[in-house]
């Protein structure tokens, strides 16, 4: 997590208490809370079911949409057959959070951001995409990613080598499309093997 965050989840919580909304105010320290545990309790594994992956980063999301109220709107669309596959942790929230900071946070306006997986025989793609400003002219990932992103890059490399990737580029209706491709495993077995077996 970006230590901007905590900061502005703790200042949103401030607030929320000043104007009387105590209960709002307990449900993002709440969420906060539970963040902070999975963090701290999941940090050594490598690879999660995906339905724990989103599952931490819904309850990141949840603490986004109480600041952000009426101006976010999130959309999450992962077939439930691929729920169980391994995916790396944490390995979401950076692309979400990038997604909400720059496609949102640097405006005043309305924004959207979107979650989707998509597998085909030998690989899971997984996909964020927001409706924001998109990316300046000449951005590449090897020559301008921060931390997030090169931490994203990094660890996809270490895990799968060649076979973990991530895209990162310009939605052709505006926006930015963020996208992590690995090799699909099933129970920690690649995909040529479990594909010989079912």
């Amino acid at each position: 997590l970006h230590p901007h965050f905590l900061f502005n989840t703790l200042n949103a919580a401030v607030a929320l208490v000043r104007t009387n909304e105590n209960a709002k105010a307990a449900n993002v320290l709440t969420q906060l809370g539970d963040i902070l545990r999975h963090l701290l309790q999941t940090a050594p594994s490598q690879e999660v079911p995906l339905r724990e992956e989103l599952a931490f980063v819904e309850r990141y999301l949840e603490i986004e949409l109480l600041r952000f109220s009426h101006r976010l709107t999130v959309k999450i669309e992962v077939p439930a057959e691929l729920l169980d596959i391994p995916v790396p942790n944490l390995i979401l929230q950076p692309l979400v959070e990038n997604a909400i900071r720059h496609g949102l946070a640097s405006h005043d306006r309305a924004g959207s951001v979107e979650i989707a997986a998509a597998a085909t025989p030998d690989t899971l793609q997984l996909v964020v995409r927001d409706d924001g400003p998109g990316l300046p002219a000449g951005w590449t990932l090897e020559a301008s990613a921060g931390v997030g992103l090169g931490n994203v890059h990094s660890r996809l490399t270490h895990l799968y080598g060649g076979a973990g990737l991530l895209t990162v580029r310009n939605r052709a209706g505006g926006g930015v499309e963020a996208t992590i491709t690995i090799p699909l495993r099933i129970a920690g077995v690649p995909a040529r093997a479990a594909s010989r077996t079912g």
